[in-house]
């Protein structure tokens, strides 16, 4: 904070950051900085930059039809040049007209075909290079191709160069000349085994060029290899920015396919792994036991825990602590495994330095070209010229994928420190002068600037050199952190301006934000499994006529995980007596926590199991090695019976199980703090503007344990529960914590939360009725200008077509048509023919095209279609020579206009029109005045049903004149909840928008109104 800055509250930030909203909370704070009182809170809602149905990026689709325009704009400029030197050496006309009159004349195969045994005509030989420059055949890319697409691509490849060596063709050019006049096509499809590669283009080119040049001296060597240059050259790829290393700025991440980065990880594993004994003690690995680890892990992709068993030869019955019901093996090193396989390396690639181990495969990441492969490792890997050629089709996709936090020249330090010396990542980092736990803040600022400027170790693609700051100081890739990081700090410098800077914060992430594809589909499976199993045990309790609740539920299946295999077998953990259906749901038997939750705080199903009450009031608030480790006996019978338990509960009986909470002020850290990556990096973020000793980031398992305590439900279709979120993240801290560990629980389990002050329920309810949620306004002229299908006008229509109204006429493969497209096909011969294939079939629809497709040779057919509005794009725009019509995209605002009579107009402007129009003047009338203008997501104020509410704009139907509009704090999938019946929309006509005294209000970050007032 600067010197003459006026600190205006005492109070703490509460923030809970979700894929797509922000809840905030400030929190009043006392003299002995405890929270006494809310003091404002509020939700921002934003789009997350994904799509709602695959949850991809939106840039995904953006860039793929960017990469095509680019790809298009590059082959017409290849083509202009190409054509400019032929017509220069002579190998072209000059007239345009009369090079279009040569291509039809001309046979380009029949003239590819000569050009190996005799002279061309000049014309001839430009028309031949010209051929050569539309096909050019493939190139592969070694970084773009995957495993799948080298497959089918090199199948096809080969299968072409087998049916060139079969007809004794010299030259592709010469195979298809023959192919064409066998009246069979010359272009590849599926299953022709007609894909050709660049190699033998250039192979033709050049039999072309030993061929003719003798008869052209015009065309000097270096004309033919310019010639050359343009017909075959391939753009590299932009190279991709990893970011920034975490301890050295200066060096790029490194691809976690390095040895040197699996070398670390395997190193991290062997620290971390400890046996377990049958009596649940804990042993660490013997130095030689971690020497046949090492060795074996960095030979092999990986380990299963019974394989390492064998390996260090111990008994069956031991277990490993790394060892869970999802984690079955240690990940060893992949990149070993495959390099040293005979074909490649062999056994040689384990005497290599690991530098150049290293750089061995950052250059079989990196590099493009195939034979630059090969030629290296032939000439500085010293391997022969089969074993080139295999790890030149080595490529990226055979690795895995993604980058490290730190750097090669990092990670080979720490590996051999952590080996070298069986120390842990962090011992290791320490002693390597590393402090990965610094912040870097040496002075508060007065405001939060771009995330990017202040965490560069974050981010990827910085160019320094531009004025945007996203470009200058880079981005992190995932978008939706991208766009929370940004809503964040324009939140947070809007409280500071108003309030001052947060004396504390207290932050939660949500757990999609910090998730990984990977994580993300396994929990999505995970909550699948567990919605299948509940379902199967509500129908089982149905069956027996016991409550359906989801404490009947979680108990039923804590019965079941007693022992899985055996239901005669299920016995209370520490008594043995067997619990029977009978008396499961009766007051002999009760669920309880594994380890104490006044200890632990641990309230999830992987803390709890049930027992006998009366063994449940005699382990009382204790561990079971607590209660029963000194009754050797009976705590060895325990420890047996636990063994039948999943995985994640046995250690919790062990003699050790509370070690980690026995440290009251390492216990409080760890339930403070957000040790991932994305949490720390958001604690660093915000340490800039307060002190980082004032920061958490809360792993968030006591929320959902807090709202239940204090009677406050969730509702996930109201935005509103964001904010009540944030504020129990903002209650939750040491205070709160260690009284909750103070409590103890109630004689069944329950666990006792006092509120954090007098009144707190009430206000809370009270309060919360009154958030305006701020919606992030999207008010971009960036959109879909237009449908993807191109049309063609329909020219002297038919009557029955004129009486259907279609107007239009598009082509689609025969195979991909719908019943409906079926009907429309315009060829009325080829359209009675397919349905009556149709009717007669016995076989699917899309099995009878395919067959029909076969027999007519028919693969395409021209459909007839009604769209409307229209609008033609002629091309090229200056002279054109053809037009087509595209259907309108998307509605970009309606503008609302006050005409001279007196009326309201609404004029609908689309993306296209708003974008072609540079003035913006949309007025229906000269003198017309704009009233306003909505967008979707704008925030409106009406009166509906006699209530003044606040609304939000979901969709805009000029067609129907109407808006679509819900209340400001309704979420989830509105169509759903609708198609559901709850009545949730409110439809307006442009009509009666004065009735309902709708106007445009404009709402701050904060959720503040700035309202005009009535306007119609």
């Amino acid at each position: 904070m600067k010197k003459n800055e006026r600190k205006k509250d005492h109070y703490r930030l509460g923030l809970d950051l979700g894929t797509n909203s922000l809840g905030w909370t400030l929190l009043s704070l006392n003299v002995k900085d405890r929270p006494q009182c809310i003091l404002d809170w509020g939700v921002r809602i934003f789009s997350d930059g994904r799509n709602p149905k695959d949850k991809t990026s939106l840039a995904v689709n953006r860039r793929i039809a960017r990469g095509a325009r680019r790809r298009r704009d590059r082959y017409l400029r290849r083509r202009h040049s190409l054509m400019w030197n032929l017509v220069r050496l002579g190998l072209m006309p000059k007239d345009k007209e009369k090079r279009k009159k040569l291509e039809n004349e001309v046979n380009p195969y029949e003239s590819r075909t000569k050009a190996l045994d005799e002279k061309l005509e000049p014309f001839k030989l430009g028309r031949v290079l010209f051929h050569l420059n539309q096909r050019r055949g493939f190139k592969s890319n070694r970084k773009t191709n995957t495993k799948e697409d080298k497959s089918k691509i090199t199948d096809d490849i080969q299968g072409l160069e087998e049916s060139i060596r079969e007809t004794f063709s010299r030259s592709l050019g010469e195979f298809l000349n023959k192919k064409y006049l066998e009246g069979v096509g010359t272009r590849a499809r599926a299953g022709e085994k007609l894909y050709p590669n660049r190699k033998m283009y250039e192979v033709e080119f050049q039999a072309i060029q030993d061929k003719q040049s003798p008869f052209f001296p015009k065309v000097k060597k270096e004309d033919w290899e310019l010639l050359r240059e343009i017909i075959f050259h391939q753009r590299p790829l932009k190279p991709q920015d990893p970011g920034r290393c975490q301890f050295e700025s200066s060096q790029p991440r490194a691809p976690i396919a390095l040895p040197s980065y699996l070398k670390f990880s395997i190193a991290q594993d062997i620290g971390n792994l400890q046996i377990i004994q049958p009596d649940r003690s804990k042993q660490n690995l013997k130095p030689e036991q971690k020497a046949v680890l090492w060795e074996r892990l960095n030979r092999q992709k990986e380990l299963a825990f019974s394989s390492i068993k064998t390996a260090l030869k111990l008994p069956e019955e031991i277990e490993f602590n790394l060892e869970t019901e999802r984690r079955k093996k240690l990940k060893g090193s992949s990149t070993a495994s495959l390099l040293s396989k005979k074909e490649y390396f062999g056994n040689k690639w384990f005497a290599l330095d690991g530098k150049l181990q290293d750089e061995i495969v950052l250059y079989l990441l990196e590099t493009e070209e195939e034979s630059a492969v090969a030629h290296k490792a032939i000439t500085e890997w010293g391997v022969d010229e089969i074993t080139a050629q295999n790890l030149s089709i080595l490529g990226p996709d055979d690795f895995p994928r993604g980058y490290a936090h730190f750097c090669a020249q990092v990670l080979s330090k720490l590996w051999q420190k952590m080996s070298d010396e069986g120390l842990r990542y962090d011992e290791a980092a320490k002693e390597l002068g590393y402090n990965h736990s610094q912040s870097g803040v040496t002075e508060l600022s007065s405001e939060l600037e771009y995330y990017g400027k202040l965490l560069p170790e974050s981010v990827m693609r910085a160019c320094p050199g531009e004025e945007h700051h996203v470009k200058k100081y880079g981005r992190i890739s995932n978008p939706t952190v991208h766009i929370g990081l940004n809503q964040l700090r324009l939140v947070i410098n809007a409280i500071i301006e108003r309030y001052g800077p947060p004396d504390e914060i207290i932050l939660e992430l949500a757990r999609d934000l910090k998730q990984n594809f990977e994580q993300k589909r396994y929990m999505e499976k995970k909550q699948r499994t567990n919605q299948s199993e509940n379902e199967r045990i509500s129908n089982r309790l149905k069956e027996e006529g016991i409550e359906v609740n989801g404490r009947n539920i979680t108990k039923y299946r804590l019965w079941e995980e007693l022992n899985t295999k055996d239901v005669l077998d299920r016995k209370c953990p520490y008594t043995g007596e067997t619990i029977s259906p009978g008396t499961l749901f009766t007051e002999k038997v009760e669920i309880e926590h594994i380890l104490p939750f006044s200890k632990s705080l641990d309230d999830s199903r992987g803390n709890k199991t049930i027992a006998m009450t009366h063994a449940n009031r005699e382990k009382s608030n204790r561990s079971p090695y607590e209660a029963f480790g000194k009754e050797k006996k009976r705590y060895d019978q325990i420890i047996h019976r636990a063994k039948c338990l999943p995985k994640n509960k046995r250690w919790r009986f062990d003699p050790d199980a509370m070690d980690r909470f026995s440290d009251e002020n390492k216990f409080l850290d760890r339930q403070l703090n957000d040790t991932r990556y994305l949490g720390k990096a958001a604690k660093k973020y915000l340490s800039y503007i307060c002190h980082k000793n004032k920061i958490w980031v809360v792993p968030g398992r006591l929320t959902a344990l807090l709202r239940r305590k204090w009677d406050f439900g969730k509702n996930r279709d109201d935005y509103r529960n964001h904010a009540l979120d944030s504020l129990i993240v903002g209650v939750t801290d040491r205070n709160l914590i260690r009284r909750i560990a103070e409590m103890n629980e109630d004689e069944r389990g329950r666990v006792l939360v006092a509120e954090p002050w007098k009144g707190f329920h009430t206000e809370v309810l009270k309060a919360l009725d009154n958030i305006v949620v701020s919606h992030r306004p999207d008010h971009s002229i960036a959109g879909q200008f237009h449908e993807e299908t191109a049309y063609g006008r329909l020219k002297n229509p038919s009557a029955e077509e004129t009486k259907q109204n279609y107007n239009v006429v598009y082509r689609k493969p025969l195979f991909s048509l719908s019943d409906k497209e079926v009907k429309a096909i315009r060829d009325s011969e080829i359209k009675e023919k397919l349905l009556k294939e149709i009717e007669e079939s016995e076989i699917s629809l899309k099995e009878t095209l395919a067959e029909f497709s076969v027999n007519t040779g028919i693969k395409k057919v021209r459909l007839l279609k009604k769209e409307n509005p229209l609008f033609d794009i002629k091309h090229p725009s200056k002279k054109p020579v053809h037009t087509k019509s595209f259907a309108r995209g998307e509605i970009h605002h309606i503008g609302f206009w006050k005409l001279p009579n007196g009326k309201i107009e609404a004029k609908e402007v689309s993306f296209l029109e708003i974008n072609r129009n540079s003035d913006n003047n949309f007025r229906p009338h000269p003198a017309a005045k704009r009233i306003f203008k909505l967008h979707k997501r704008d925030l409106v104020k009406l009166v509906h049903k006699g209530k003044e509410k606040i609304a939000k704009v979901v969709s805009l139907r000029p067609i129907n004149k109407q808006i679509r509009l819900v209340e400001h704090f309704e979420g989830g999938n509105l169509e759903k909840r609708i198609k559901n019946g709850e009545k949730l929309d409110i439809m307006i006509s442009f009509s009666k928008l004065k009735d309902y005294q709708v106007r445009l209000i404009h709402i701050d970050p904060l959720g503040k109104i700035k309202d005009a007032g009535p306007v119609l």
